[in-house]
């Protein structure tokens, strides 16, 4: 059956025991990185299941007085993958029998967003004054460990710490016409800390709560009261609309508190004397019936209300424009904007409820940091449904057709898969779920002089962009997805020219044979995000292995580690070919050249500008040329190509651009 989901699900990393050193080349050990159904995010609005792009994340092992395996981490998808990974070299693993506690917060601070990172317990916040840029601070924390944790999963589930602020306004009078420029927000606490107490670690809120934190978690309010934050709306008409509540444009996203009314002038001075405490109000111009002004443009009406927040609640302020408000400035008693109108100040009501409901998808966010790279292909939809069909041609009859499998139920239920049979997933507007597919056998044989299988995914809609996850090895062997290659073309033009592919799957074989990667994923167009690393360190028996692999993918914009130090014939052939949005090409390390092995590889990558690749042998021809011939060609006219300073060639016979600049070291 389908799945509604608002879970992040993610490839749970393995953190290191004690000083949490880097692990190099432990293939068991697996960093952290999170993969997530989240999409865009828009402006002055909460997190939800489509909005978050990055978070930080802080951790301990042993206890939360510790030394800290972690700190301030951030993990992040890049802007467009569901899949998260930190934003940099180190990785983190899991500790052989300590617990680890996992604390994390979203946006992670900066300098323009108005959050401080003191320590995992204690973030500052002071709300920006443009409500447009005012951000929604959200807070996990959770604890786990390797043995229970490792496989099924540890959960960690993002609340909102803050409150979120929007007004309505109507015209109850028949006599009475306005138009509405902005609204302002004003005597508010505008600066506190967030304050996690971590006396009861834990993601899950209780049955039939609002998963919610308590008000008391914010402390060191700055008590003044003076904070004030505006929004200029397009002119809004507000005419004798009677019960129909219009929501004036935008929001604001405010720190929890319990802010006194405004009850009279705060000073002696009527030109600049603000009200003494909160209110709310409404830059409006008013009209009588017959179109005469009443009020200037840019008037402001005042409605003075006690601001009691709690976090993760909206609060919506419904005021009646009849009424007029008060004046902003004053003194003594308050005084209505206009006086000949005897109409009592008043609100007509405060309407309160829980965040989440605003949305439907609104998050108390979820984020599951799941199993060790998932053994089987997860196929996740950004928005709407998509199909795909495996599709198979032969030109050799009698060849066992491999055994695929597929569940659209988390893997609860499998079912065979036949080839040409398109299954759909995705986001129907009542139902997500994903779709998920293994199996046992299947691999394609491509090379020229073999038998020739072709089979390949399609899928039936390019316009609907489409994640994949997991480990592509479950094709062939979902009980050991990490197998060494054995077969020429094992997954060869697996994902060619799929063009709604955003985000690729592991590749995690450390042994690989020829042709095992050629051109899978050639011509996926809006392919930005593929995986870290492509393990395999030893390439001899892996003739063409790359070849082609991302050629032509315009959309990428960082390239897999390439750590392979033994190279074979026409490895890279061609691999980034036509790769326009690629700025930093892997670094190469392979002392040792093969014939073509780097032929093409970045010819026509446009937004190259650094290579670095430190060969300094040649397995027969000593014409350099024939080994990296056209691999910088029709590319960015300036760049810097570092190479070995032993290298026996001049700076020219590389090959590099005119405009580049050849170092060496």
């Amino acid at each position: 059956m389908k799945k509604n989901s608002v879970w992040m699900i993610a490839a749970l990393s393995m953190l290191t025991s004690c000083n949490m050193d880097e692990i190099v080349g432990h293939k068991e050990d697996l960093p952290f990185q999170f993969r997530t159904v989240i999409e865009n995010q828009t402006r002055a609005t909460s997190y939800t299941t489509s909005s978050l792009t990055s978070f930080g994340a802080t951790a301990y092992v042993g206890g939360s007085t510790s030394a800290y395996a972690m700190e301030n981490v951030e993990f992040s998808n890049g802007g467009t993958s569901t899949v998260y990974r930190v934003v940099g070299d180190t990785k983190y693993y899991w500790p052989k029998d300590d617990d680890v506690w996992f604390y994390a917060y979203a946006p992670k601070a900066s300098a323009s967003n108005g959050i401080t990172y003191n320590d995992e317990l204690d973030i500052e916040v002071e709300p920006l004054a443009d409500t447009d840029s005012q951000v929604d601070l959200i807070y996990a924390a959770t604890k786990g460990n390797k043995t229970d944790d490792a496989m099924n999963g540890v959960i960690l589930n993002f609340r909102h710490t803050m409150s979120k602020i929007q007004i309505k306004v109507k015209d109850s009078s028949s006599d009475l016409k306005f138009n509405v420029t902005g609204w302002k927000i004003a005597g508010v606490d505008g600066a506190a800390v967030f304050s996690f107490d971590d006396q009861s670690l834990t993601s899950t809120p209780a049955a039939g709560s609002q998963n919610t934190f308590d008000s008391n978690m914010w402390q060191d309010n700055d008590d003044s009261y003076t904070a004030s934050y505006s929004k200029t709306v397009t002119t809004k008409n507000v005419t004798s609309v009677n019960g129909t509540w219009g929501v004036l444009d935008g929001s604001a996203i405010l720190i929890p508190q319990n802010a006194p009314k405004a009850t009279a002038y705060s000073g002696s001075d009527p030109s600049n004397n603000p009200l003494n405490g909160a209110y709310i109000a409404i830059e409006y111009q008013a009209f009588d019936g017959a179109g005469e002004a009443l009020s200037a443009a840019g008037t402001w009406g005042c409605w003075p209300v006690k601001m009691d927040w709690e976090p993760g609640f909206r609060y919506i302020y419904n005021i009646d424009l009849a009424e007029l408000g008060y004046s902003e400035t004053g003194k003594d008693d308050l005084v209505p904007v206009i006086e000949d109108f005897d109409i009592a100040v008043k609100f007509v009501d405060v309407t309160v409820d829980a965040w989440q409901p605003e949305d439907d998808d609104d998050a108390n966010i979820d984020v599951e940091l799941a199993k060790a790279d998932e053994p089987f292909l997860r196929f996740h939809t950004v928005g709407g449904t998509n199909t795909l069909a495996i599709r198979q041609d032969y030109t050799n009859t009698g060849v066992t057709v491999p055994s695929l499998e597929y569940s659209c139920d988390e893997g609860a239920n499998w079912t065979a898969w036949s080839f040409d049979n398109p299954i759909e997933f995705g986001d129907d507007g009542v139902d997500q779920w994903d779709l998920l597919v293994r199996g046992k056998g299947f691999y394609n044989r491509l090379p020229g002089g073999y038998t020739y299988e072709k089979k390949y995914f399609v899928f039936g809609d390019d316009d609907q962009l489409v994640d994949c996850s997991g480990k592509v090895g479950a094709l062939y062997d979902y009980e050991n997805p990490d197998a060494d290659l054995t077969y020429p073309g094992q997954y060869g033009y697996l994902f060619a020219d799929c063009v709604c592919l955003r985000s690729a799957p592991t590749l995690s074989a450390t042994v690989v044979t020829e042709c095992a990667y050629l051109g899978m994923f050639s011509g996926c167009t809006n392919l930005a995000s593929v995986q870290s690393v492509l393990p395999a360190t030893d390439l001899t028996g892996g003739t063409r292995c790359y070849e082609s692999m991302f050629s032509d993918c315009t959309s990428l914009t960082t390239a897999p580690e390439l750590p392979a130090t033994a190279l074979d014939w026409y490895c890279y052939l061609y691999m980034f070919s036509g790769c326009t949005s690629l700025t930093t090409a892997p670094e190469l390390p392979a002392i040792k050249l093969y014939g073509s092995c780097y032929a093409g590889m970045f010819s026509g990558c446009t937004s190259l500008t650094h290579v670095k690749a430190m060969f300094k042998e040649l397995y027969y021809d000593p014409d350099l040329d024939s080994y990296i011939g056209g691999w910088l060609d029709n590319i960015t006219s300036t760049g810097t190509l570092v190479v070995d300073a032993n290298a026996p060639w001049n700076d020219s016979e590389f090959d590099a651009p005119a405009g580049w600049t050849v170092v060496r070291q």
